[in-house]
């Protein structure tokens, strides 16, 4: 997922990049992670993320508590405004979707 350079320091885009058509994005404020059991909750998959106070009743509000099909990894990028260029890319069993942008605040 992170940003590669190559020998005259021009950065060469990660397949997440390229699947989502992201031109960049600020490392300093992306969050990943993955389970270890899938699961269908999307409360669960964002609890303990930054904000999550803040960003698990949107979600809510937008998906419902739950996801039609088991998750294991989520990618939140904080500050950043996605255009919805790609909502979904299946690669082989993997599958990454797009499932929003949400306010949120530094208290």
């Amino acid at each position: 997922m992170d940003e590669k350079y190559d020998e005259d320091g021009d950065g060469i885009p990660s397949q997440f990049m390229k699947d989502f058509k992201i031109e960049s994005f600020d490392p300093d404020v992306c969050e990943r992670g993955i389970v270890s059991e899938l699961t269908t909750s999307l409360d669960q998959m964002l609890l303990h993320s930054s904000f999550d106070d803040q960003i698990i009743p949107q979600f809510q509000t937008m998906h419902g508590s739950t996801s039609s099909k088991p998750l294991n990894c989520k990618i939140l990028l904080y500050d950043f405004n996605y255009q919805e260029a790609v909502t979904e890319v299946c690669t082989g069993s993997i599958r990454l979707q797009f499932m929003g942008v949400f306010n949120y605040s530094h208290k």
